[in-house]
């Protein structure tokens, strides 16, 4: 069966059960794939590591990948083989509706071609698949269990009584009449059951999500040696912090500064002002006065000032994947093609188009953004490694293989699907949003002088607390940036971009304020509509998404809150259905209506 390789990825990998266009259920056995040679492998094995270091070692059924990186295979998902499954069905006459079942495919298939379509035995009418399954979260999957008339003591004569539901739904005898109930089936893992309970495995319908949780990984692609070489250094933190700051973009000027030797300790400002007022005097060249600057001036800017002017915690945040992915983005020995919103203003010619700008760069101020570039080469890498039933979250279920007996050399596969692709990157700006924490009296510090110091600031809010969903001051930070890219993302689905909703896809680092929206179509082309929209319709763009966010289709019951629902947020405003690697966790309209209510306000008043 021939899928794109995006809906292979979500949908149709090793173990998941999908409904057929034929009218049938299956499950897939196997991926038909090549492997891919162009993936960083070092960047990719470093962060599966750290993803499955999120379950208790005895839920982990994959190798390590930092002691058997070996033992994995990277494979782009190109054909789907399935099994037809369940092998269980009913007859099709409301008077009989008798259960039949296989346990062999092949006898199942033989039986079929000998009578040219499957029969009841009983009355010989048609059938069909009876679309009920129990799992449970340890991985287990098996058909319904077809059980025994409790007077009877016989099971051929039993029919299903579906009322649309495995709750509702209960076994009745054709032959006596008795009645038992759906019972969920006990599960021999002994685990995920309440203390001194037994687990069970829970009744699911054969299209039921839940059935069936991709665990997947997205990573930025990135070939380089000096992002590598960042990738590997013990202090990687401090550049990708230097980057976001906007002191060093060059990740290979802040390695060289990371690696230079110490001269000793810098002087103060008033002695450097001494000193290079002595170094101008006797005629040294302004190269050569820099140089010494930056090995024995005050650090100001770079990695010498963020060691000495930004906590540990900080410099520990910035070392995260994500972090380290964002510096090498704004690189632009790394991606070349990266064109800012600034670099647009500085272009720009001719009166109206000169206006167009100017409108474009108000809005995006009254918004509370800093920048939007774009890239026709974000290279951007989805990869699914495993599987969990049931659940979705680490701690609540097993974290199962896609591995086969004889299949895929014998190695753990990870399919990834890599593309270079169109990319609209945008960073929030860190003064604004500290004003608005200000205003809701989430934050009380001094003002910031410049927008380094903001962000610095920020940084150090998020540094101290690092629980993703959290309610205090981190936390409505990250919601408010994740949120926005929701907002931003869905707005884009006008019409005039050429992308539907469903076609596109976030790349988001919250503790540098930065969120990606990307193509996620995996051709080997780009349309180059962001170019479009970075230069002509960001104005329309950005005042569409504040205005959607006003308001919800599904209010009022969007706006409602409770204890179990603490953010309004549904799929008629803020959830995608595809893209969101959180899976639209910790989302808030009712914070980002009010976060740009308030920039708004404060851009209209003189």
């Amino acid at each position: 069966m021939q899928r794109s390789t995006t809906q292979v990825l979500y949908r149709y990998l090793p173990d998941a059960v999908f409904s057929h266009e034929e009218g049938f259920y299956a499950r897939v056995h196997h991926i038909g794939g090549s492997r891919v040679g162009n993936i960083n492998q070092m960047v990719l094995l470093g962060e599966l590591a750290e993803e499955i270091s999120r379950w208790y070692p005895g839920q982990v059924g994959i190798p390590n990948p930092r002691t058997n990186p070996d033992e994995y295979v990277i494979l782009k998902p190109e054909e789907v083989v399935w099994d037809v499954f369940p092998l269980t069905f009913e007859c099709t006459n409301s008077g009989c509706g008798r259960i039949s079942r296989w346990w062999r495919q092949d006898k199942l298939i033989n039986d079929t071609n000998a009578t040219g379509q499957l029969r009841c035995s009983h009355c010989s009418s048609k059938l069909r698949q009876l679309r009920y399954l129990t799992a449970h979260n340890c991985g287990a999957m098996e058909p319904l269990h077809t059980p025994s008339c409790p007077t009877c003591n016989n099971a051929t004569n039993m029919y299903l009584e579906d009322l649309g539901s495995f709750r509702t739904s209960s076994w009745r005898c054709r032959t006596c009449g008795s009645a038992l109930s759906t019972r969920f089936t006990p599960c021999d893992c002994r685990q995920y059951a309440r203390p001194g309970s037994q687990p069970y495995r829970q009744g699911y319908t054969a299209r039921d999500q839940r059935l069936w949780y991709p665990q997947t990984l997205t990573i930025l692609n990135i070939s380089n040696q000096t992002y590598d070489n960042l990738q590997r250094h013990n202090n990687r933190g401090i550049p990708a912090l230097a980057s976001w700051l906007g002191d060093q973009q060059s990740l290979a000027v802040s390695l060289a500064e990371l690696d230079r030797p110490a001269t000793g300790t810098r002087m103060s400002a008033r002695k450097w002002a001494e000193t290079e007022g002595k170094l101008r005097a006797a005629g040294v060249a302004e190269d050569v006065i820099d140089n010494v600057r930056s090995m024995q001036g005050p650090a100001t800017a770079g990695p010498s000032a963020i060691v000495a002017g930004v906590s540990a915690q900080v410099i520990d945040m910035a070392r995260a994947l994500p972090m380290v992915e964002r510096a090498g983005l704004f690189d632009h020995n790394v991606i070349n093609d990266r064109r800012s919103f600034d670099d647009v203003q500085a272009a720009v010619s001719g009166t109206a188009a000169a206006a167009g700008v100017f409108v474009a760069s108000a809005t995006m101020a009254a918004l509370g953004m800093e920048d939007i570039s774009v890239t026709q080469r974000f290279p951007i890498v989805v990869a699914s490694y495993g599987y969990t039933r049931a659940v979705r979250e680490p701690g609540r279920a097993h974290l199962r293989t896609y591995a086969i007996p004889r299949q895929y050399s014998n190695k753990t596969p990870i399919f990834a699907v890599p593309a270079n692709t169109e990319a609209l990157l945008i960073t929030f700006d860190a003064a604004t949003i500290l004003g608005f924490l200000q205003h809701r009296g989430l934050w009380t510090g001094l003002a910031p002088a410049t927008s380094r110091d903001a962000k610095v600031s920020v940084a150090e809010i998020l540094a101290a607390d690092l629980d993703v969903g959290g309610d205090g001051t981190a936390g409505v930070v990250r919601r408010l940036v994740h949120s926005a890219s929701h907002a931003l993302l869905r707005a884009l689905d006008d019409g005039q971009s050429g992308f539907g909703e469903s076609s596109l896809a976030e790349w988001i680092v919250p503790n540098a304020l930065t969120s990606a929206i990307y193509v996620a179509s995996y051709a080997e082309f780009t349309l180059g509509a962001f170019d479009t929209v970075q230069r002509r319709r960001i104005g329309p763009w950005l005042n569409r998404v504040a205005d959607e966010i006003d308001h919800c289709d599904n209010d009022p019951l969007c706006s409602q809150t409770s204890r179990h629902r603490p953010h309004a947020a549904c799929d008629r405003c803020l959830h995608l259905s595809f893209g969101c690697r959180t899976w639209n966790a910790d989302l808030d309209r009712r914070l980002l209506r009010s976060f740009w209510l308030w920039t708004r306000q404060r851009a209209a008043t003189p």
